[in-house]
């Protein structure tokens, strides 16, 4: 079987990481959908506890809503040759961490602001 050429996933605003099985998911192109705290991982590269899940990957594209506004954030990777793009400002990633993520009673991730669910 060939490779996806492209793959469009919305993963949902209530989870904190990218799904473990994009890992093997053979595509040249990745268009995604997900909330800031997970794009703020991606945006770190190779740092990042989500670099293998999407480092494979030739084109991706991913994209973050905030506060009512579509496409707000967003994190433009490419493989080959290596390029990565964000409009996240990693020098102020503490303040968006915080901003991003807070932890509920119950210990699970929970966004402030309506930004996640």
């Amino acid at each position: 079987m060939d490779a996806l050429q492209k793959l469009v996933l919305t993963v949902q605003y209530s989870e904190s990481q990218l799904p473990s099985y994009l890992q093997t998911v053979k595509s040249s192109h990745l268009l995604l959908d997900c909330c800031p705290f997970i794009l703020i991982s991606m945006a770190l590269g190779k740092s990042s506890s989500e670099w293998d899940k999407f480092s494979h990957i030739q084109h991706v594209e991913a994209y973050a809503d905030e506060e009512g506004i579509e496409k707000r954030w967003h994190v433009f990777y490419t493989r080959d040759p290596y390029n990565m793009e964000t409009n996240i400002n990693l020098q102020e990633l503490p303040n968006a961490l915080s901003v991003f993520q807070s932890r509920g009673e119950d210990g699970k991730r929970s966004c402030t602001e309506g930004i996640c669910g």
